[in-house]
């Protein structure tokens, strides 16, 4: 680390009641090595300036990753490097009968591979009935197919067995008792819909289930495989849906007006949906999977690719849905409307857990989760294990959304292993209801929120956007190259608050917005806790934390470094900007070579005072800030500012190798109160002495307000050691030394005294300015005083 370290500073000799003066003030006197000095020169100073404890860093830990996904590095070259899972990339297209898989880049076959004859292989002894396109026989064997499926399915023995040959049957099937249809293979045998419908499916199911579709193609004018009800399991194995109508696949007891009977219950394993068309009346819906009414459905090995509106829907409390080894793409917008275009969509009450999954390039919200407004029943859950969900687009009708994965309601979400990356708006969406009194609850462990872009209006593209109500807990969450923010906690005017609690947290790269502006790592607004706990924001522009509108940070062991500045205004680039009645109390806080100001504390604008209004505060114990670097004009580089009713408590706190000013005060009712404070090496502003007249470079400035300081040193400052200009102050148990001057006053009636209690001013090089110094102006830092309040 720069600058002073974490020496133990001892400081002893004599204290001197002579404070030298510069830029105009009232007092004439010389530094301690001057002949003639007056005061009580033998007193004896002995203090001890304890140094900071610097901050832990996050504990990252490497995944384990399922069988066949690749590994990623994050945060290459960081103490905090990684590395996550991604599955490698899936075929973008497959031939007739094969589908996508996940963990594998070749196609695979769906269900059998197709025999060499007409007929499936490896029937079982049961009692079978065959049936093949044009046949006239009975269907008692090969040899004599019956070809009227639909007929062959209805007087089919409990418990037998429906074979189809290879070809294209044409038939509405209707099953109402336990029976097998089994196809030679997903490619060559064919279920058409005979007649178009919007209300029923070209399979459909009711009564006593126990049924299973087998190596067969479904399609057709109407839903692909409607389950109405069933007392057993209904399963899909080897089944290939396309280009259904409606909707590709219905677990439904939904009559038109309520959900009634036994909830319909099934398996799909080794399935693709793709292609599901929307109703040819009125141009909506499409959806691939439907969950309703309480069903419960478990979907593994499978591909549900280019279907509308949503590729998997579950709604309702009591429905419950399992997904294992899933890809879920190219979802499209309803036809009609433009709207939507889900990857998958668990709302009102429904409950989803989904392990190993690739939702990718779907559009408006590639994972939704929530309620509807006016939802009265219970929320649901969403439990996510080894996802990834990326590049998911806005809706067709107006480009709007593209978020990754969007919170609703009250639900509960759990995440672990998962990769939201490159989604448009924002990675992660969470917000309570209007009507509610709390919002979701959301646990994060190890999750990477990455490379979102902004929405359709040039706007957000944040990675994570907590909202009103909501409470979220991440453990080992990595928010890397975003853009307006990277992590966002607020809630709107009387809304209920909410509670984000980071641990073990990275916000890296946060870019400006498409407009320039802002670029925030961490922005805390409105009623709410945000805690960090190791957490470190690197990277970002405009600022890496900003606490506003009466928000609370809290927490230990923070890093804030390498801000950049705002791309719109070349300037900012802050460290930590506290305003507008926020408060922020952390221990062990490193804030490293930002721009302009390593910590302001200020107004939400310059000058703005209600009757709500409360000063903005903080109370940090072990404080480092180290190297903060100038805007882009070459002014700033300040460590501490505050102003306008800003209130500071420090302990044990070292700033060193700033620019212009250490510590800075403004304004009447500014305060500081600090012990164990170290101020070294402040440098002079960076644009002197070519750009700019009067380079400063002060150890603590006083403009205004006033401050506290015991058991301190203000050691090497380019200018001078201490300033008041209207602000007043006290100094105990401390050294001012080896500064250009030692001291400047320019606050009238101020009693010199207090600033000499038990104080030594030691070896600064002069009692007064010389000339080719500019006295101090009123405010030699009205340059870089109020930065444009954080957009909501």
């Amino acid at each position: 680390m720069k600058g002073m370290g974490n020496r133990l500073l001892v400081i002893t000799g004599a204290a001197l009641f002579t404070i030298a003066c510069s830029g105009g003030g009232s007092n004439e006197a010389s530094d301690g090595g001057a002949a003639g000095a007056s005061g009580s020169a033998g007193m004896s100073a002995t203090t001890t300036v304890d140094p900071p404890a610097l901050p832990e860093r996050p504990a990252m830990v490497s995944w384990a990753c399922p069988a066949g996904w690749l590994t990623e590095t994050v945060l290459a070259g960081t103490p905090e490097e990684h590395s996550a899972c991604q599955p490698p990339p899936p075929p973008t297209s497959c031939p007739d009968g094969m589908r996508a898989s996940l963990g594998q880049t070749d196609c695979v076959t769906i269900g059998d591979a197709c025999p060499a004859g007409l007929w499936p292989v490896g029937l079982p002894g049961a009692t079978i009935v065959y049936v093949a396109p044009g046949g006239s026989g009975d269907g008692s064997g090969p040899m004599s197919p019956t070809g009227d499926l639909a007929s062959a399915v209805a007087n089919a023995p409990t418990g037998g067995i429906v074979a189809l040959s290879k070809g294209t049957h044409v038939a509405n099937v209707a099953i109402s008792s336990s029976v097998t249809l089994w196809g030679a293979c997903a490619a060559q045998t064919v279920i058409e819909a005979e007649t178009p419908s919007d209300i029923t499916g070209t399979v459909e199911v009711a009564g006593q289930g126990g049924v299973t579709l087998r190596n067969v193609k479904i399609t057709g004018e109407r839903a692909g495989v409607w389950v109405r009800a069933a007392a057993q399991q209904v399963d899909l194995s080897g089944v290939w849906v396309d280009r259904a109508r409606r909707d590709g696949v219905i677990f439904s007891t939904f009559d038109g007006t309520a959900c009634g009977g036994v909830p319909a219950v099934g398996e799909l394993t080794d399935v693709a949906v793709t292609g599901t068309r929307p109703r040819a009346s009125d141009g909506r819906f499409g959806l691939g999977l439907v969950l309703e009414c309480g069903a419960t459905v478990m979907v593994n090995h499978a591909a549900f690719e280019g279907n509308r509106t949503a590729a998997i829907n579950a709604v309702d409390a009591g429905t419950s849905l399992t997904l294992t080894d899933v890809i879920i793409r190219d979802t499209l917008s309803e036809e009609v409307s433009g709207l939507a275009g889900r990857g998958l969509a668990v709302t009102d009450g429904a409950r989803a857990t989904v392990e190993r999954a690739l939702l990718q390039s779907n559009r408006d919200v590639g994972v939704g989760v929530g309620d509807s407004t006016g939802w009265p029943g219970p929320s649901g859950e969403l439990v996510l294990t080894d996802v990834v969900v990326r590049d998911t687009e806005g809706q067709a009708v107006d480009n709007q959304y593209g978020d990754g994965i969007f919170i609703q309601g009250q639900p509960r979400v759990e995440m672990t292993r998962v990769v939201v990356a490159a989604n448009r708006a924002s990675g992660i969406t969470a917000l309570g209801r209007a009507e509610d009194e709390a919002g979701p609850t959301i646990e994060l462990t190890d999750v990477v929120v990455r490379d979102t872009k902004e929405g359709a209006d040039g706007r957000y593209g944040r990675g994570v956007d907590v909202n009103n109500g909501t409470r979220l807990t991440a453990v080992r969450l990595a928010v890397i190259g975003n853009r307006d923010v990277g992590i966002f906690a607020g809630t709107e005017d009387g809304r209920p608050s909410v509670n984000v609690e980071l641990r073990d947290v990275v916000v890296n790269g946060t870019a400006s917005a498409i407009d320039g502006s802002f670029g925030a790592g961490v922005l805390g607004q409105g009623a709410g806790m945000l805690g960090l706990e190791r957490v470190v924001i690197s990277d970002n522009a405009y600022a890496g934390i900003v606490a506003s509108r009466s928000a609370v940070v809290r927490g230990s062991d923070v890093t804030v470094t390498g801000t950049r500045l705002e791309t719109l205004t070349n300037a900012f680039g802050r460290g930590v900007q506290v305003q507008a009645g926020a408060t922020v109390t952390v221990t062990r806080m490193l804030v490293d070579r930002n721009h302009e100001l390593g910590i302001t504390v200020q107004r939400d604008v310059a000058g703005a005072v209600g009757p709500d209004y409360q000063p903005a505060k903080i109370d940090l114990t072990d404080l480092t800030i180290v190297g903060t670097l100038a805007s882009g004009d070459g002014f700033g580089g300040r460590g501490l500012h505050l102003q306008d009713g800003a209130e500071a408590t420090l302990v044990r706190a070292e700033l060193s190798e700033n620019r212009e000013a250490a510590i800075v005060l403004e304004g009447s009712d500014a305060l500081l109160n600090a012990s164990h404070l170290t101020i070294a090496t402040t440098l002079e502003r960076e644009c002197a002495p070519s750009r700019c007249v009067d380079g400063l470079g002060s150890g603590l400035v006083a403009l205004g307000g006033s401050f506290v300081v015991s058991q301190f040193a203000i050691i090497g400052s380019a200018y001078c050691g201490v300033q008041l200009r209207g602000g007043e102050g006290d100094l105990s148990n401390g050294i001012v030394s080896q500064n250009r001057f030692t001291a400047s006053f320019a606050t009238p009636g101020f009693d010199t005294s207090r600033l000499e209690q038990n104080v030594l001013f030691l070896d600064n090089e002069s009692a007064t300015p010389s000339t080719e110094f500019v006295p101090v102006p009123d405010n030699p830092f009205a340059e870089l005083e109020d930065g444009a309040p954080p957009r909501p």
